[in-house]
């Protein structure tokens, strides 16, 4: 309960969360929302390629997926 209090507390207070009224138009945060680590890294690093799509998780690499599949 104490770590759901303390983020309600640091995004309510940070006037540039993506989600808060005014930052964002409707459409944005749509876009924002299917944006992952793994979008990021394909469209920053040159040499990344394969990724695997959950880029937090550990793989063997079976999972992964060229860059130009992400849209």
């Amino acid at each position: 309960m104490l770590v759901v209090v303390s983020y309600e507390y640091e995004r309510n207070g940070d006037r540039f969360y993506n989600e808060n009224p005014g930052i964002f138009t409707p459409e944005q945060v749509r876009s924002l929302k299917h944006v992952s680590l793994a979008n990021v890294l394909c469209m920053t690093e040159e040499k990344i390629s394969p990724i695997v799509p959950d880029a937090f998780r550990v793989d063997d690499g079976s999972r992964a997926i060229p860059c130009e599949k992400f849209d």
